[in-house]
């Protein structure tokens, strides 16, 4: 069960019906085309670095080898649905979907504790759910944790850096938007 915030930051789908008067659709457009333009910068993940890894906790199993390769290889279609915001983007780029595959740290991790997930994802191939997970990378947290097929959390992976600088960058730009529309 979530807990209810008492931050004054917007939150979920009741802001955004409360407030659609103020957000138009040419703010989404805008957030949408920035989002593929940033799509398409960066690197592939393979650089080598660190990644964060919680402290305490017992280290999940790691996701099948062959599943991140799946995703990585096949994988042709990402769905994104943010938990605390109005957003929710698609990406249809085989390339696009390697890109975030190399966001996943693929040594396993703890579990993230005291974290709430940012978005669920799910990693599609010609129509069938590969894999889904929620993502974790606000407020010092920084997983993906994946799902088994009955949708129990199983697998916790480390974010790489990239991923969150994309990630974050993606909220920036609807942060950016939602701004720019309540100026004017």
């Amino acid at each position: 069960m979530r807990k209810e915030s008492t931050s004054i930051r917007p939150t979920g789908i009741r802001y955004f019906l409360k407030n659609a008067n103020r957000i138009h659709l040419s703010t989404l457009l805008i957030c949408a085309c920035m989002l593929f333009i940033a799509c398409g910068q960066g690197t592939n993940g393979e650089n080598g670095e660190t990644p964060d890894v919680e402290v305490g906790g017992e280290v999940t199993e790691a996701l099948p080898q062959e599943t991140l390769s799946l995703i990585a290889e096949t994988g042709d279609y990402i769905d994104y649905i943010f938990h605390d915001y109005p957003i929710s983007f698609s990406q249809s780029e085989p390339s696009a979907v390697r890109q975030v595959a190399g966001f996943i740290d693929p040594e396993p991790t703890s579990m993230p504790e005291g974290c709430q997930p940012t978005a669920i994802v799910a990693f599609i191939s010609q129509g069938e759910v590969l894999a889904e997970a929620d993502l974790y990378f606000m407020d010092g947290c920084s997983h993906f944790v994946f799902f088994d097929d009955n949708r129990n959390p199983t697998y916790a992976h480390p974010l790489r850096q990239q991923g969150k600088q994309y990630y974050e960058s993606v909220l920036n730009q609807y942060f950016d938007a939602v701004q720019q529309q309540q100026q004017q």
